[in-house]
């Protein structure tokens, strides 16, 4: 993944201040097995945002956010998110596209809502220059 992500940048780099590449999974894993020694879906994930405009580095995972035994800390299985997805891209279409809080209803509909109902998971996390 990471050549990848080196020739597209070596391939647009005059363009790479207007350029954004967002990878993320569509669902968390469980921390702990399951019975048939697999994973089940869960809660938190990761995701990788490269870009002329990002702000490299690693975010929301000092040990502030993080204390021992959180890697189970939902249902005794899985890791609680501390972000939600909607944020990031919240994030980005405000930095990077220049979006209002009416744009991005339309393009997250109810982003607004989710963000008053748990305010902490849409703390901007200013990963975007």
């Amino acid at each position: 993944m990471a050549q990848g992500f080196q020739a597209l940048h070596l391939d647009l780099q005059a363009e790479w201040d207007d350029v954004i590449v967002v990878t993320m999974t569509e669902f968390g894993r469980t921390s702990k097995e399951n019975a048939g020694k697999g994973t089940d879906h869960a809660e938190a994930s990761a995701m990788f945002i490269a870009g002329g405009g990002v702000k490299g580095g690693i975010y929301n995972c000092d040990e502030s956010r993080w204390k021992n035994g959180d890697l189970f800390s939902e249902n005794k299985r899985y890791l609680a998110r501390k972000t939600d997805f909607r944020a990031v891209f919240g994030e980005i279409f405000r930095k990077h596209f220049g979006d209002d809080d009416a744009t991005l209803e339309k393009v997250i509909p109810g982003y607004g809502e989710a963000g008053v109902s748990r305010p902490d998971d849409f703390s901007p996390l200013g990963f975007m220059a």
